[in-house]
Order: structure tokens, then C-alpha cells, then sequence
């Protein structure tokens, strides 16, 4: 919090620079992959906009916008590197396939938990590690923009418990759980963008879903088609998003509001977890008086997960570095031990308890 403090007061330093020296207008077009007035959208979409507007006193205007609006979901990062969108928030899951290193940034199972990243990302080396690999190999910026809790495991039509309940299961999900469900458990994975996503799971097209967590999916309906709600959500431990942004659109601005933008994404960030715990909590009532199963996966499939996940990650980090690409290792390698360090020094905390 201290950080974040820090960051709000140079961004106020800031607004009094760029009105006396520059007072530019900014206006941008930002698409997002959800749709318009879901949870998502107005905690972290919407408010990076609305944040962005007031720390600038009026002068950075950033129109946003909804899934498939203007690009398409999964074409976001590419997009806004070509300039036919300004800005675009997105997840970095969503490029697993194209390179691994993104699945890192994505999260995956046994990742690092909400508390951990936003250490790692904001004192930890984190953000820049992001930022360099961002401009390398996309050419673009980046800011966390929002980060969401743990997701449910799935909305299912089928229960899960153990690892054989996995084997042939027609699951929506991303990233490198996507990859590693397909290849270690023999789940015949689909990647399905927002919205598309309801009707596939309703016509049982699919099995199986995950997209956030409770408070994020609630108003998305799944639980209604649903039979079953799988926890915890090991896949996703937490859930990070970004802001990316057209570098030629960023290099323009003057350096002042280069800082308000990245104060108006911390904002948002901090902000949208602690309402995205608050939503969790007033949703999960909801679940129950739908008459919702919730089914907890067997603590050594949990444990299996965790352990293969890191397995295969590695192999492929190895994998990459063969050929010429050390981000994934580089960027594995730093969170992991960052992860490591972390709770290896938590142990003067006292957690809440069920």
C-alpha cells in the first residue's frame, strides 16, 4: 500500500507538470475482452478509464470499449501493436500457444497466490521483467490493469474429484493449464472467448468451464446451466490482466503522463482485487441457494497438478532456451524464486480460517 501511495502522490506531482509544460490531449480507443457492464468491465475496464480521466484532470480520454467491438478477443495484443486499436486490456493467457512466457504471466497451477503476485509485480522486479519482454517481442506497453482472486475450478455438467475424472473432459480454459491438461491428463481441452462461452456450455458443446471466480462469474450465468462447481481453483491462483498499449501512441506522451497512466493502472488494480474478494463473498450465498454441488477435488490431485504443472514447465523453459527464446525460462526462473522467497519469510502471518 505504501507503494501505491507513492505512485498516487508523483502522479499528483505530475498532473501540476504537464498542465504548465505540455497540457496534452489525449484520446484513445481501448478494447476489452469482456463484455460491456459485466463485473469485470466496470471494476477494471471502466475504471482504469474513469481513474486515467481524473488523474489527468480531464485531459486523457480513454474510450472503452467491449468484446469483438472493434477487433477480436483472442487478436487484442496484435491489434494494438498494428495501431488498429490504441489500447487494448487483455489477458496474456490468451498468447500461451504463439509462447509459454505468456502463460506465465497469465498464472498457472501453483502459481503465485493475489498476495505474492502483487509483490513480485510491483517491488519484486516483476513489472519490469513484463515490460522489457512486452517491448522486445510485441512491441508494445504494458501495466497490470487489474487483478482478480482465485477462479472456481469449473462450472461442470460432470462432477470432478480425482485425476481420472479429468481424462476425456471437454474443458474451456487458457494458458498453460490449457496445454498441460491436454498433454499430462488427456482432457481434450477448448479455448471459447467470453462471448461465445454460455452457449457452448449450455448446449454442452462442452463439459466443463473456468473463467473467474465467484463474484466474476455470478453475473455471467454459468451456475444457472451448471450442476456442479469444482473448488479450489488450482489452476488459477490468482488472476492477473493488462493494459497494453500501441507504442508508438505511448512514446508520444509526455513523460508526466506516462506516470499518471501507470499510477491509474496500479489504482486499478489494487482496487479491483479488493472488490473482487467483496463480490466473492456476497456471491457465494447466491451459488448455494441455487441448489449449486460444489465438489472439492481430492487434496493429491491438487498436489499432482502443482507438481506436474512445474514439471512440464520446465521441461519446456529448456525446451525454449534450445531454440533461441530464454524468456520463458528467464521469466520462470524469476517468479518462482521470488515465490519461493516470499513464503519461505511469511510465517509471522495469521491467516483466516474456515
Amino acid at each position: 500500500m505504501r507503494k501505491l501511495i507513492l505512485s498516487l502522490t508523483a502522479a499528483v506531482a505530475a498532473l501540476g507538470f504537464a498542465a504548465t509544460v505540455e497540457a496534452q490531449q489525449v484520446k484513445w480507443r481501448f478494447q476489452a475482452i469482456v463484455p460491456v457492464n459485466t463485473f469485470f468491465y466496470t471494476t477494471m475496464v471502466k475504471a482504469f478509464s474513469d481513474n486515467a480521466k481524473l488523474m489527468s484532470g480531464g485531459r486523457i480520454e480513454i474510450q472503452p470499449f467491449g468484446v469483438g467491438e472493434i477487433v477480436p478477443a483472442f487478436k487484442i495484443h496484435e491489434e494494438v501493436a498494428k495501431g488498429t486499436v490504441d489500447a487494448g486490456w487483455t489477458t496474456a493467457a490468451f498468447l500461451a500457444n504463439a509462447d509459454l512466457a505468456n502463460g506465465l504471466l497469465g498464472n498457472f497451477p501453483g502459481g503465485p497466490s493475489p498476495e505474492t503476485w502483487l509483490h513480485w509485480y510491483y517491488v519484486g522486479g516483476g513489472k519490469q521483467l513484463w515490460q522489457d519482454y512486452r517491448r522486445e517481442v510485441l512491441k508494445v506497453h504494458s501495466m497490470m490493469c487489474g487483478l482478480g482472486t482465485t477462479e472456481f475450478f469449473a462450472h461442470s455438467h460432470k462432477p470432478v474429484r480425482t485425476k481420472d475424472d479429468l481424462k476425456g473432459l471437454k474443458h474451456r480454459t487458457t494458458g498453460v493449464w490449457a496445454q498441460v491438461l491436454k498433454e499430462v491428463y488427456g482432457a481434450p481441452t477448448a479455448v471459447i472467448s467470453s462471448e461465445e462461452l454460455f452457449g457452448a456450455f449450455e448446449r454442452k458443446v462442452i463439459d466443463s468451464l473456468e473463467f473467474a471466480g465467484p463474484g466474476g462469474n455470478l453475473g455471467l450465468g454459468y451456475h444457472k446451466v451448471a450442476k456442479y462447481i469444482i473448488i479450489p481453483g488450482v489452476h488459477q491462483p490468482a488472476s492477473p490482466v493488462e493494459c497494453v498499449i500501441n507504442m508508438d501512441k505511448w512514446n508520444a506522451l509526455a513523460d508526466a503522463d506516462k506516470q499518471v497512466l501507470e499510477a491509474a493502472a496500479e489504482l486499478t488494480t489494487y482496487r479491483s482485487y479488493a472488490l473482487t474478494g467483496q463480490e466473492d463473498f456476497k456471491a457465494m450465498p447466491q451459488y448455494r441457494d441455487n441448489k449449486n454441488e460444489f465438489i472439492e477435488l481430492d487434496p493429491a490431485l491438487v498436489l499432482d497438478i502443482q507438481a506436474e504443472t512445474r514439471k512440464w514447465l520446465e521441461a519446456k523453459a529448456k525446451e525454449n532456451e534450445g531454440k533461441g527464446n530464454p524468456w520463458m525460462g528467464r521469466i520462470l526462473k524469476h517468479m518462482t524464486d521470488y515465490q519461493a522467497t516470499f513464503a519461505a519469510n511469511s510465517g509471522t502471518r495469521a491467516w483466516d480460517k474456515r
